[in-house]
């Protein structure tokens, strides 16, 4: 193939096709994001955020100014994951003359004071 001028069309031919391929990939996670976190499902809300994807290309000059070398990044940028809440109680206990200080929470529930099927023996909640 011989030369071809860079326009907006074959900005995807750089580096024998690797930017094309590069764009592609980030735009099938993007995508994928979007399927799993933004759409609302059955039994979950979406996220309504946006997502973002970038394509950067630097040009670099040869000292002689004849030559252009061409670099290309391509990023993606997707909402942070966030977990719900988990209830934790403050546990402060007294040992050998000295506070110490930790958090506790039930490890099956989101709540620390709600009661599992696990706690129920013969129907009846222990106390």
């Amino acid at each position: 193939m011989g030369l071809i001028g860079l326009k907006c069309d074959n900005i995807g031919d750089l580096d024998n096709g690797t930017v094309r391929a590069m764009i592609d990939n980030a735009l099938a996670k993007l995508i994928a994001d979007i399927e799993d976190r933004a759409i609302d499902h059955p039994g979950s809300q979406g996220d309504g955020k946006s997502r973002k994807l970038t394509i950067e290309i630097g040009f670099h000059p040869d000292p002689a100014r004849k030559t252009i070398y061409i670099d290309t990044q391509v990023k993606s940028s997707t909402p942070a994951y966030r977990s719900n809440m988990t209830q934790a109680e403050i546990d402060a206990r007294k040992s050998g003359g000295v506070m110490h200080f930790g958090m506790m929470f039930r490890d099956d529930s989101s709540r620390v004071d709600q009661p599992t099927l696990n706690d129920y023996v013969d129907g009846e909640v222990p106390g």
